[in-house]
This record gives structure tokens, sequence and C-alpha cells, in this order.
């Protein structure tokens, strides 16, 4: 993630740095854009768009609503744009944060693999990977050596499911590469 301050009106112009800000964005994956929901939040949403429609057009993002919790909010938030997925929350109560950080996933298009049954460090790979893919990514010999692998989670029909190289795994699996017996 690069966070970049928020743009100003006239920021292609180069008003308040703005094209160094917008050149910034042009490269970055994905993005976020942040909206108040309060009042004035919309019209500055509109703006913020104006100002960088060109930049985000075609790549993955969301609007995330903010401020949720201040009176009157629950009614703007139907109010915004249908183009994009928008997600509400509050940094007040907390209320929405889950739902946001599903969205980045779901929107990056990656998912959390884990190695070892005891392990809370996850592997982020591409949604879709393999089990042979997960392998390379973590050593090009482990790739090579590995006969088959053990899945616990969403894409074991079982818990300990044994499974081949080419098994597509899932976010939140957990997986033991199992090695061909060195001679």
């Amino acid at each position: 993630f690069v966070e970049i301050p928020g743009l100003i009106q006239g920021a292609r112009e180069n008003r308040g740095g703005g094209k160094l800000y917008l050149g910034a964005a042009q490269v970055a994956d994905a993005f976020l854009l942040l909206v108040p929901l309060e009042q004035g939040g919309l019209d500055g949403l509109r703006l913020l768009l104006d100002e960088v429609g060109h930049v985000v057009r075609d790549r993955p993002g969301l609007i995330v609503a903010t401020k949720v919790d201040l009176p009157g909010a629950r009614a703007v938030r139907g109010l915004l744009i249908p183009a994009f997925q928008v997600v509400p929350v509050s940094a007040a109560t907390g209320e929405g944060i889950p739902e946001l950080r599903e969205a980045i996933w779901d929107m990056l298009g990656l998912m959390r693999v884990f190695t070892k049954r005891d392990s809370d460090r996850p592997f982020i790979i591409p949604r879709g990977s393999t089990v042979r893919e997960l392998a390379a990514f973590i050593h090009k010999e482990l790739e090579q050596n590995m006969a088959k692998a053990a899945v616990w989670g969403p894409s074991a029909k079982f818990p300990g499911q044994a499974v081949g190289k080419d098994h597509v795994l899932m976010d939140g699996d957990r997986v033991e590469v199992i090695v061909n017996k060195l001679v």
C-alpha cells in the first residue's frame, strides 16, 4: 500500500503538488478511496473522482465510506457511486473493519495459505494457486522434490486429505508438503 495525502481540486494542474501524487497513483495495482459520510463528503468524493478518474478507471478499487457511526450516515450510504464496491467503516466503533479486510483480499486476488498445522504465519499467494505453485514459491527444490501434499481447510474434502501437485488451494488452507525420499 502507498498512502498519498488527500488530493485537492486542481490536482491535475499540479495544485497542492497533485501531479506527484497522481503519478504515484498511476503505478498502483489497486486503490482505496476514502470518503467521510458527513456533511460535504459526497461532494468531496465527486471532486476526487473528477481529479483521479482517469487514473483509477481500469484498476480494481474500493470506496471506503468512513465515519459510518455519525448520525445520518446510514442515509447517505445509499447515495454513493454504484460503479464501485462501497465498504462502510467506523474507526471509532470498529464497525466494518473485518469486511474491509476481506474486501481488500478479494480485490487484490490474493489468499493466505499456511504450511504447518500449528503455524500462524501464512504465505500470501495468488488466488487459484496449486500445491505445486506454493511449493515453488517456498523454494525451487521443494517443488522439484515434492511427491504430494496433505491439506486441511476449505479445499480439502476431509481434514488431512492427500492431494496431488495440481490440487487448487483456497484461502485459509493448511498444507503439509510431502517430499520424495532422498537416497
